[in-house]
């Protein structure tokens, strides 16, 4: 009887998986391997030789409603570093830690990953491997300290340095979700104040001017008319807001690259995507430093955490430059893609010895950029949205008391 578990062998048709790899010399190789589990791919995919860096199913990825296993979100990641590596640093061995965590957790996609990996180190696989398989679920960050750890013995130093980071990149999204509530409460006032206006206040002089057989000023009738377009088509607004969403995801997902590089010209949101993205970066490769990983393999890691791919790009070509020979900071400096001072920094730590600890000031020096850049923001955006509101409100008080006072000269 065929084993009914996710990825055993036996069940299912063969099919293609698309595949990245990390060849002995540094080099990325990609392409696609058949196989009728992911299991059976994996293991088709290590007989290669080089580390696997990323496996998917191939076409999985074409449509809103793919089919395909249900993703963790970035919370419950969080959440499955930080318990395990609350527990291994308590001294709990590894398979009774993710045993503990899957009986407590209550949600679904991330109980059910757990089971699984718990099931594949029970079976004798290296945690590293069981991540990896797991579908593309984690972070290849995530999998390759894992796997740093289990070399060098340090597994639970590796995740309590990968949970603090992650808290800290959780705590800036936060900031960013935060500084932005104030704009968006302002948009939504303005709307609301609009749509009052157009169901409550305008329709009443509309009947004055009817009553009275005069018609409107210019500008009068301009209010008049888009007070009487917007109550006419109401209700067909919802839905086209969500059909406009739906439709920018999809051409964003078709023209990424060219989003990309319209974001990185918006004079204020292209410096503080690139200050984030390069603080990430740093982050990132310092950690990976830190435990023991090489450059050319820790860096190749660093640059999938960003997530502009027009900079990941930029990233990818300095990352060849380095595995054939250049230092970092002369690589990175030509592509333009962190500021001077993180570059300084990466610098002086080439030439100390210290590289890894100037990464992971460079990405604390960048955090604080950002939410000063935020801040700044949001100071300047507030006043102005506030003057949006009082011209648009102005503007229809005006335009209506203009055609009063006309209709008081054609009575008197």
């Amino acid at each position: 009887m065929p084993d009914p578990r996710p990825g055993a062998p036996g069940t299912g048709r063969p099919e293609s998986w698309r595949y990245t790899i990390e060849q002995p010399d540094g080099r990325l190789l990609r392409g696609e391997v058949v196989g009728r589990t992911e299991a059976e791919a994996l293991l088709k995919l290590r007989a290669l030789g080089g580390t696997p860096l990323e496996m998917t199913r191939a076409g999985s990825d074409g449509g809103l409603f793919s089919g395909r296993r249900a993703h963790l979100v970035s919370s419950e990641v969080l959440d499955f570093t930080r318990g395990i590596a609350e527990l291994i640093d308590a001294g709990i061995p590894l398979r009774d830690a993710l045993a503990s965590l899957a009986q407590r957790e209550k949600r679904p996609v991330l109980r059910a990953a757990l089971v699984r990996i718990e099931d594949q180190v029970r079976n004798g696989e290296a945690f590293s491997q069981a991540l990896e398989a797991d579908s593309g679920q984690f972070p290849r960050l995530l999998i390759a300290l894992v796997r740093a750890g289990e070399a060098s013995g340090l597994l639970a130093k590796n995740l309590v340095e990968l949970a603090a980071q992650m808290e800290d990149e959780r705590s800036l999204r936060q900031d960013l979700i935060g500084q932005m509530i104030y704009p968006m409460a302002l948009v939504v006032l303005i709307s609301l104040t609009l749509v009052f206006l157009s169901f409550f206040v305008l329709p009443q002089f509309e009947t004055i001017f009817l009553d009275a057989g005069v018609a409107p000023p210019p500008e009068t009738a301009f209010v008049l008319a888009a007070g009487a377009f917007l109550r006419a088509y109401a209700v067909w607004i919802p839905p086209l807001m969500i059909a406009l969403a739906i439709g920018v995801r999809l051409l964003a997902r078709q023209f990424r690259n060219g989003l990309d590089r319209l974001l990185q010209l918006v004079p204020v949101l292209g410096v503080t995507l690139r200050t984030l993205e390069a603080a990430r970066y740093c982050r990132t490769l310092g950690l990976l430093l830190t435990s023991g990983q090489p450059l050319s393999r820790a860096e190749a890691v660093a640059r999938s955490a960003i997530a502009s791919s027009e900079l990941q790009a930029r990233y990818a070509r300095a990352g060849d430059a380095v595995r054939a020979g250049e230092s970092l900071s002369v690589a990175l400096g030509r592509e333009n893609v962190l500021p001077g001072q993180a570059l300084r920094f990466i610098e002086l730590g080439e030439k100390t010895g210290r590289l890894d600890a100037m990464l992971t000031r460079a990405a604390q020096l960048h955090d604080r950029e950002v939410r000063n850049m935020l801040k700044r923001s949001v100071e300047l955006i507030g006043p102005v949205m506030i003057a949006i509101l009082g011209l648009c409100v102005g503007g229809v008080i005006a335009a209506v008391m203009s055609g009063v006072l006309s209709l008081n000269e054609v009575v008197y």
